[in-house]
């Protein structure tokens, strides 16, 4: 009866926003739902380091696999409630809410610790505006990518 309906819908829409490789939630999700959510206060962009480097010496099929292994990483050190999203390539956002700074912090450490893969990672806490947070964080990214570059 209906409630199967729903079910098939539910089940329908997390398809259609579903990123096909890591089965994190697609850009789409992002602009279609995050974009509009009014309670959000935290976010942090996730990018794998020399993921180039991975596809370009081992090929794609193996560049897949990083992929899909950072993003079970990260689902695995996040809480059930907390939206990861592949925003491009090998760059994730991780949408909270309701979240606790130290919590925040910690969740963010853990990945970085936890994760196989040398990732950068740029924070935000407490946001107004989406748009300008996914900015901001994007930047602190890539400050931390430039340091990591250096360190090669």
């Amino acid at each position: 009866g209906k409630s199967q309906f729903i079910d098939k819908i539910s089940n329908y829409n997390k398809q259609y926003y579903q990123d096909v490789l890591t089965k994190t939630y697609d850009r789409r999700y992002y602009e279609e739902y995050v974009i509009n959510m009014n309670n959000i206060i935290t976010l942090a962009i996730i990018d794998a380091n020399g993921f180039k480097e991975i596809n370009d010496h081992f090929g794609h099929a193996a560049g897949d696999e990083a992929l899909k292994k950072l993003s079970k990483a990260i689902k695995d050190c996040i809480r059930k409630d907390d939206y990861l999203i592949r925003y491009g390539g090998d760059e994730f956002i991780l949408v909270f809410q309701d979240i606790e700074y130290g919590d925040f912090k910690m969740l963010l450490n853990r990945i970085s610790d936890d994760v196989q893969l040398s990732v950068s990672i740029g924070g935000m806490y407490n946001i107004n505006n989406i748009d300008e947070a996914l900015a901001y964080a994007d930047k602190l990214m890539y400050q931390g990518k430039k340091k990591h570059k250096k360190l090669l």
